[in-house]
């Protein structure tokens, strides 16, 4: 299927020589394309060359190519959350966002929107919109909004930088305020009760408090059910060899 085409006039080449050629189609921002290449001399055919291109939906568009982005770091976290207030209900969470400018000039104002959203059910807590000024060339600076949530819950931190309701870029931290299960960006671990009296064993010498065997009416341990009489006889047996053999 042909999606577009365009001639270039390449001009007279020297014998032996050689000449870049430059020119340009339009396509779908989608999938791959075969590019043909066709040289025309007097209007006969004298060459063709054809090359594959693919991945042309990773290509980032021009609306959306920014110099401005989320810090990526390895120590600095890039979301930083901080509890300001705090009580048996409520939590006032200060998030603290890094944007850095990797760009030649100075960055035209963004829009920084942060969601908090509930870790297991994704119910979105609140929300919270910040203006992120002009960021000089190579420089980072640190964007602060505040949200209220229920206390005693894991949030997911979801961070979006925006120009005119274009997404520039996009990153997430999270808030543990649950002390009993910790969540990550992609990870998630709980914790369980574990009491180490429910597993533990008497010594060798036996534990005083543990509780005693009931025997049974003829007076043997009933650990071994219907091999009472049996043991005993085999007991009584191996002490009166013992004793012959001692003779």
């Amino acid at each position: 299927l042909l999606v577009d085409e365009t001639t270039v006039d390449v001009g007279d080449v020297d014998g032996g020589g050689e000449r870049t050629v430059n020119g340009s189609v339009d396509v779908e921002r989608a999938g791959g394309y075969r590019i043909e290449t066709v040289v025309f001399a007097d209007g006969e055919r004298r060459a063709t060359q054809t090359t594959r291109v693919g991945g042309v939906g990773a290509l980032t568009p021009e609306y959306a190519d920014s110099p401005v982005g989320f810090t990526e770091g390895d120590v600095w976290p890039t979301v930083a959350v901080s509890v300001r207030e705090a009580d048996n209900e409520t939590a006032t969470l200060s998030v603290s966002l890094s944007v850095t400018n990797r760009g030649d000039e100075a960055s035209e104002p963004l829009e920084l929107r942060v969601l908090l959203r509930q870790a297991e059910s994704n119910v979105i807590a609140d929300e919270a919109t910040e203006t992120v000024g002009s960021v000089r060339p190579g420089r980072t600076d640190t964007v602060t909004v505040t949200a209220e949530v229920p206390a005693n819950y894991n949030y997911y931190v979801d961070a979006a930088l925006w120009s005119d309701d274009v997404l520039i870029d996009e990153t997430q931290g999270v808030a543990n305020l649950n002390p009993r299960e910790t969540i990550s960006a992609n990870q998630t671990v709980e914790e369980v009760e574990f009491a180490v009296e429910d597993f533990e064993r008497g010594g060798e010498g036996g534990d005083a408090s543990a509780p005693e065997r009931e025997e049974g009416a003829d007076g043997t341990d009933d650990a071994t059910p219907g091999f009472g009489p049996v043991v005993a006889l085999i007991a009584l047996a191996s002490a009166a060899l013992v004793a012959r053999r001692r003779r």
